[in-house]
């Protein structure tokens, strides 16, 4: 018999399903009445039949119950292998950037900290072999506007800072005023220059960071210090860059000069000048007298002493012949040369002078703390009236 599948709407059977039927019970054939080998039933519905129970076959395996049991045993075990991967810190994979430097910069804020608190406990009630010395120094700041010269200032203290702890580990930064706090790190100099004041403050008003008019001893000064070949606004053309000076207070083990010395370098390279340690301890200072009938080349470091001899001499004047007067014992000084200021005086007639002939116009001046030049005046005027001066300086 033939089968047309189109006419009669069958499902032909899957190569599958065929093999399926054969190898099953309902594939085998039974014996007719004829002796011939015919199919049981109706062979289309055996057919349908075989059809139906071959894709129950391949349906089986996807839902079969081990199956899923499986498939979630694997899912369990990758979601497992997953969670105990150590994350690593950088969050990059995300995309986030942001969050990524603001954890860094935490990170290194919590570390600064840290290394702060440690230096501070360590050296607050340090007693070191030399404190509070002032030093004087002075950086030509080269930056283009006064905003940026100032920072530029403040990040050159901040870098001379860092060189005198890599010579000295104990180096502490002092504040002007006594009793105050003080500074452990290089970062904790503050840009603000009303909050820096207290630990370092430049010579001078806000006009000491613009641009001024060349000196004649220009010439003579490292190229730091003369005018730069950068470009300049119109009416700073012909100017040179501002050097501006500063004093600050350290306490430290090394030697204060063996200290700068070693630190001078690296001062030039970020444009320094002048690094060097200030031979009063104070921040002020003012001229309490001055030699006019001395002569200026004089060995002004055997000069101090011979004047030591004097003050000491004419406070024991003072003890014993002066009335109220009270000794403070020898008040700390220091001798320089400096042209005198007279009332009165006009300067305009010696502006031709050669180097030379301006150095013979100086005089040697007493410098004193500011604080003690009423003092330094009084025990001078013992010396005087008592003929001290004249006995070991002459009459003049």
């Amino acid at each position: 018999m033939e089968f047309d599948a189109e006419k009669e709407d069958l499902e032909v059977p899957t190569e599958a399903a065929t093999k399926a039927a054969i190898d099953g019970d309902g594939g085998v054939p039974s014996e007719g009445a004829g002796g011939a080998a015919t199919p049981a039933g109706n062979t289309n519905q055996h057919i349908s039949e075989l059809n139906a129970g071959g894709e129950e076959e391949e349906a089986a395996p996807s839902s079969s119950p081990r199956r899923k049991k499986r498939k979630k045993e694997k899912k369990d075990k990758k979601k497992k292998d997953k969670a105990d991967v150590e994350e690593p810190p950088s969050i990059l994979k995300k995309g986030k950037v942001g969050e990524l430097m603001t954890r860094k910069k935490l990170q290194l804020e919590e570390k600064l900290k840290t290394t702060v608190e440690k230096r501070k406990d360590q050296y607050e009630l340090y007693a070191h072999t030399n404190e509070r010395v002032i030093i004087t120094a002075s950086l030509v700041c080269s930056q283009m506007g006064t905003e940026a010269k100032m920072n530029e200032f403040i990040m050159g203290v901040r870098v001379l800072y860092k060189n005198l702890l890599k010579v000295d580990k104990t180096v502490v930064l002092e504040p002007e005023k006594e009793g105050e706090e003080k500074l452990y790190d290089p970062t904790q100099i503050p840009l603000d220059l009303t909050e820096a004041g207290a630990w370092v403050r430049p010579s001078g008003d806000a006009g000491v960071f613009e641009m001024r008019k060349p000196k004649k001893n220009d010439k003579k000064k490292p190229p730091q210090a003369r005018n730069r070949v950068d470009e300049v606004a119109d009416e700073d053309e012909g100017k040179v860059d501002p050097e501006v000076w500063t004093q600050i207070c350290i306490s430290c083990d090394a030697e204060p000069e063996e200290l700068l010395e070693r630190c001078s370098y690296e001062w030039s390279r970020i444009g320094g000048v002048r690094l060097q340690v200030k031979e009063i301890a104070a921040f002020a200072t003012k001229s309490a007298a001055t030699f006019y009938f001395m002569n200026s080349r004089a060995d002004l470091a055997r000069l101090k002493e011979e004047m030591k001899t004097v003050i000491v001499e004419a406070m024991r004047i003072g003890i014993d012949k002066v009335e109220d007067f009270y000794t403070r014992g020898v008040p700390e000084f220091a001798l320089k040369l400096a042209t005198p200021r007279i009332e009165g005086q006009k300067t305009q007639v010696f502006k031709d002078l050669t180097w030379s002939q301006q150095q013979l116009r100086k005089t040697i001046h007493i410098d004193v703390e500011a604080g003690n030049v009423s003092y330094m005046h009084e025990i001078i005027k013992i010396a005087k009236e008592f003929g001290v001066v004249a006995k070991y300086f002459g009459k003049g």
